[in-house]
């Protein structure tokens, strides 16, 4: 686990997090739509991986290169930015659906804990 979230990852297996149902699912609906968003522009950042025709003036060639390496080159990359950035994402999703699985269990047993007097 790379990402930021690596750690709420693990403390969510270790039973250390817990979010809500309500919320998890809330907040695993935006990283939906932020994901879609980033797949998008990660698709678009493939066309620029390509050297772009600008021409045959020296200048031109080194633009489309400067270009192309840009989105593709190195750790400061655009692409590769973008890719920790996704990957950060799907471990929140990740630590959201084991919180979320951690706070049911939490429920259940406090429900048990009080012999089931919530549903009478």
């Amino acid at each position: 686990m790379a990402g930021g979230f690596g750690k709420f990852v693990g403390a969510a297996q270790q039973g250390k997090f817990a979010v809500d149902t309500g919320s998890a699912r809330e907040m695993i609906m935006s990283i939906g739509e932020i994901r879609t968003q980033l797949n998008k522009q990660l698709l678009r950042i493939d066309l620029l991986k390509t050297k772009a025709k600008l021409g045959d003036l020296p200048e031109a060639q080194r633009i489309a290169e400067l270009d192309a390496e840009v989105a593709a080159g190195d750790q400061q990359s655009l692409a590769h930015v973008l890719m920790r950035f996704a990957e950060a994402l799907d471990e929140a999703h990740q630590a959201l659906e084991i919180g979320m699985r951690n706070y049911e269990q939490i429920e259940a047993q406090t429900e048990q804990g009080f012999g089931g007097m919530g549903h009478q």
